[in-house]
């Protein structure tokens, strides 16, 4: 399909209404830096996954928690530091 066609995806009209998905700037990626975001996103569209070991996307958002937690830390230090 084309990228036209893409972008009018249950999935890809999901992200288009949650996006920003996080105040911080620094932090703009549903899938390392908001795992909750991709999610949300892939559940209230129905999307599945197309790679062999078609692993479920809640699992896979609990597994980037902790590290979007602590990154969220850092990155909100850094955008208080840096951009007020």
């Amino acid at each position: 399909m084309s990228v036209r066609e893409a972008l009018k995806t249950p999935l890809f009209r999901a992200y288009q209404r949650k996006y920003p998905f996080n105040k911080n700037m620094l932090r703009p990626c549903p899938f390392i830096d908001n795992p909750q975001a991709l999610a949300e996103c892939v559940n209230e569209s129905c999307a599945h996954c197309t790679q062999q070991d078609n692993m479920d996307v809640n699992v896979m958002a609990k597994k980037l928690e902790a590290y979007a937690l602590e990154w969220g830390q850092t990155a909100e230090e850094l955008r208080v530091k840096h951009l007020h």
